[in-house]
Order: C-alpha cells, then sequence, then structure tokens
C-alpha cells in the first residue's frame, strides 16, 4: 500500500512538473514572439515565400525568358553587354545570375532575389509605419498584413521584374516621406530615396521613374513645399534613373545598335497601349486591376472592404497628410494602369499592396477594430466576398477547363486555400479582434500552414501536371 501510494505521488509530481515545463515552453515561445515581432514575422514570411526548398515551384513560363539572360550571365560574367529579353531592366538577371553560381540548377536559387526583396519589403513597412506614427503596435500590423497577403506572396514565389520595381518603388516613397516629415538637414533620407529609385528603373525604367515623379508632385503638393523644390527634386529624381541605366544602355547599344533603343522605346512606352503584336488589339477590361488589389489582400479582404468603402474613410484621407501620401504611392498608378490596353496581368501593379497594406493597418488599428458595429458587418462581408470569388472560380475554370481537369488537386488546393484564409479571418474578426492589435503575429502561424499546404500540393503537381511540366521542362533545358 506504501509502495502504491509513493508511486502516485511520484507520478503526480512527475505531471506536475512535465505541465510546468510545457507552460514554461509555450511562455517562453510568447515571450520570444512578443519581443521580436519583427523578427517573427520574417522568419515566418521566409518559410512561407520558400517552401518546400527543394524541388522549387516556378510555374510562370515568363519565368524562363530572364532565365536565359540570368544563366548567360552566370555563364560569361558579362552584365553591359548581355543578352537581354526584349530590352527588359538588367538588374533581375544580374542577380540572380550572381546567386546561382553557388546552385545553377536549383529553382530555388532563381527565386532567391526576389525572397531576399519580400524580405526587404517587411522591414521597411516595419521600418516606415514605426517612424512616421511611433507606435511598434501599428508597424506589426501592417508588417503581418503585407508578409500575409496572397498577392505578396504570389508576387515573390513568380519572379518577374515588376516586383523589384515595387520594392525598389516602395523604399523611394517611404524615404521621401521621411525626408519631408524630418525636414532632415542632412538629406540622408533624399539621398537614400534617390538611390531606391535609381535601382527600381534598372527593372522597370518607366514605371518607377514615372510613379515616383508623380508621387514626389503629389506629396509635395499635400505638404506645400516651394515649387523651387519641386524642380530641384523632380530633375534629381528624373537623372537618376538615366545615370543608373545608362552604362548599360550603351553596353547594349554597343552590342545590338539602334535596335535596342527602338526596342527600349516602345518597352517603356508604346506597350502599355496595346498588347504587343502587329495584329494586337486594345484590351478593355478596365475594370481587372482594382478587383485584382481586392482579391490579392486576402486574407484581409473583407476587412479592407469595410474599412476601405465608407464615408469616414474618405475623410480621414482628407484630414491627414500621411494618408494622402500613401494615397498618392498606388492610385495614380492604378488608375493609370487600368486605363491601359496592355493585357491586366497582375503583377503589373505589385507596387499597389505595400502602400495598401499601411494605410489599411494603421486605419484598422486607430479607428475600425475598436468599431464594433463595423466588425459586426465583416460577416456579412465575408459572405458576399465568398460569393464573389466563388463566381471567380467558376468563370476561371470554365476558361481553363482543360488545365483545371488536367490539375484537378491544385485546382481543389487553391480553392482550399481562399476560402480557408477567409474563414481565419472571419474567426479572429468574430472573436479574437484583439489579436490584431495586441499580438497580430499569431495569425501568421495559420495562414503559414495554409500557404505550405497549398505549396506543397504545387510542388506535387509541377511534378505531374502536364501544362506545369512543360514550364518546369523548358526552365530545365535553359539551366542544365
Amino acid at each position: 500500500m506504501k509502495k502504491l501510494v509513493q508511486n502516485i505521488s511520484i507520478t503526480n509530481s512527475e505531471s506536475i512538473f512535465l505541465k510546468k515545463k510545457t507552460l514554461s515552453f509555450a511562455e517562453a515561445c510568447s515571450r520570444l514572439i512578443s519581443k521580436n515581432p519583427l523578427l517573427t514575422c520574417i522568419v515566418t514570411a521566409f518559410i512561407m515565400m520558400s517552401w518546400p526548398f527543394v524541388y522549387y515551384p516556378l510555374t510562370d513560363g515568363d519565368v524562363a525568358h530572364w532565365i536565359k539572360v540570368a544563366n548567360h550571365v552566370r555563364i560569361n560574367n558579362l552584365f553591359l553587354t548581355s543578352i537581354n529579353d526584349q530590352t527588359h531592366g538588367p538588374i533581375l538577371s544580374w542577380a540572380s545570375g550572381i546567386i546561382t553560381k553557388i546552385a545553377p540548377h536549383s529553382f530555388y536559387s532563381y527565386a532567391l532575389w526576389d525572397i531576399v526583396l519580400g524580405l526587404f519589403g517587411i522591414w521597411l513597412i516595419y521600418f516606415f509605419s514605426y517612424k512616421i506614427w511611433h507606435n511598434r503596435k501599428i508597424a506589426r500590423l501592417n508588417a503581418v498584413i503585407l508578409s500575409s497577403s496572397l498577392a505578396y506572396i504570389y508576387l515573390i514565389r513568380t519572379p518577374m521584374y515588376d516586383f523589384t520595381s515595387a520594392i525598389f518603388y516602395f523604399a523611394f516613397a517611404g524615404m521621401y516621406l521621411l525626408y519631408i516629415l524630418e525636414k532632415d538637414e542632412t538629406n540622408r533620407y533624399f539621398l537614400l530615396s534617390l538611390l531606391f529609385v535609381g535601382l527600381g528603373s534598372l527593372s522597370r525604367f518607366s514605371i518607377c521613374l514615372g510613379l515616383a515623379e508623380i508621387y514626389m508632385v503629389l506629396v509635395s503638393l499635400a505638404y506645400k513645399r516651394k515649387f523651387t523644390l519641386i524642380i530641384r527634386d523632380g530633375f534629381l529624381i528624373f537623372l537618376l534613373p538615366l545615370l543608373f541605366n545608362l552604362p548599360w544602355i550603351i553596353g547594349q547599344t554597343h552590342v545590338y545598335g539602334n535596335k535596342f533603343l527602338s526596342d527600349f522605346f516602345y518597352d517603356n512606352f508604346g506597350r502599355y497601349i496595346k498588347e504587343p503584336g502587329t495584329k494586337s488589339e486594345i484590351n478593355k477590361d478596365f475594370y481587372a486591376f482594382p478587383l485584382y488589389v481586392i482579391v490579392g489582400m486576402l486574407p484581409f479582404t473583407s476587412l479592407l472592404v469595410a474599412s476601405f468603402f465608407r464615408k469616414t474613410f474618405l475623410q480621414r484621407i482628407r484630414q491627414q497628410k500621411v494618408y494622402q501620401a500613401l494615397v498618392a504611392g498606388f492610385l495614380p498608378g492604378l488608375i493609370i494602369f487600368s486605363l491601359s490596353g496592355h493585357p491586366k496581368l497582375g503583377r503589373y501593379i505589385s507596387f499597389v499592396f505595400p502602400f495598401v497594406s499601411m494605410l489599411l493597418g494603421h486605419t484598422l488599428y486607430i479607428y475600425d477594430l475598436r468599431d464594433k458595429k463595423l466588425l459586426k458587418k465583416v460577416g456579412w462581408i465575408t459572405l458576399i466576398i465568398m460569393i464573389l470569388i466563388a463566381i471567380i472560380f467558376l468563370v476561371v475554370i470554365k476558361h481553363f477547363l482543360f488545365e483545371a481537369q488536367e490539375g484537378s488537386l491544385l485546382t481543389v488546393g487553391l480553392i482550399t486555400l481562399v476560402f480557408s484564409m477567409l474563414a481565419v479571418m472571419y474567426y479572429v474578426i468574430k472573436y479574437k479582434p484583439d489579436l490584431l492589435t495586441k499580438k497580430p503575429e499569431t495569425i501568421l502561424f495559420p495562414i503559414a500552414l495554409l500557404y505550405m499546404g497549398f505549396f506543397t500540393i504545387l510542388t506535387y503537381e509541377t511534378l505531374h501536371v502536364g501544362f506545369l511540366l512543360a514550364i518546369r521542362q523548358e526552365i530545365l533545358s535553359i539551366i542544365k
């Protein structure tokens, strides 16, 4: 009997010890997250962007175009006089050509430049948010919104020129705004903004230059800056991209002659009027890009619709100059690209999402997450969005019926990902809205698991589905 009592007491003490140990581990994790929210966000985002690391899926056929250039740079160590991809900017091919010297046959190494820039974008939105509003919780929320958004993850995992340009343009805009707000006599933020607009122009010359000039003028008018300063800044913003691109343009002209110059001019100006090709038509689907923005902000789409489509939101923009600056960062470009006759590919508006994330995060934290009436409406908004997305899926499946049937597992996986993210966010808003204001990075974990599950399916499908396997084989034939 005594032995039985002793055994029971020992067992109880062990269970109590294990319970304390478990609790202490959970507390340690919680403290680690709360003390290092940005690091937590970046590490989680890195896993989402990189999963599954091996057999990394590159599923956009256009990727093969710049991979040819990157492979040429890697093998021949030529930069200014290498081959070009329709005169598109060289920085993506240069960076990838250098990175792939380590692992030339790994698809992941060709995605690594965009992954690094994606992490840089998360750091930028955190840095800008904190410097502007002096509130780390707002900065944390903004970083979470950007790093978990469907469009941001998609753009990183389908590496193209537009994302590189978008991140550097966002860096330019944030630095330029800080230059105005802090009245920095050393001009360090202004010099950094010039550096970033120059780097961005090495990817998308006219887009980065044009958006930067528009942004500078609108922000300067909002803050009532002197006309002489606007002229000076405008000239320097115009000059830096020219100086950054001039060595490459000279090198390309030396090799390819006037044909390069004519193609470069068309690529940066003419192609926005209509689709390339002599028999091409002007695309009039002007609604496409705003729709991309709404869907691309998943899982925060419901909150975006609830926050942005209300009268008080317009009043806030009129009252707050920082809001005006954020709107100036994306709305002019969104309107211009929507009116373009070129096909409406989602990557063309990559620059929109950092600004929208930053604007949405501050609006939610300061106003809308404290509005109980608005939060109650989110349930109905979520239901409506689910119906609209279901309709979009039906239209897309009908248009790409063969691909949807051949990759049925991928189709089911994508549908599951989208609706699961909406469900997760609905649960958070309805039952735990305080998480978004106190510990927003905690919602990254279920979202990350959903992304990882989908990318596992995508990786499997790229090795078995015909149209995806064809893209993989094309890339392999280039880098072999």
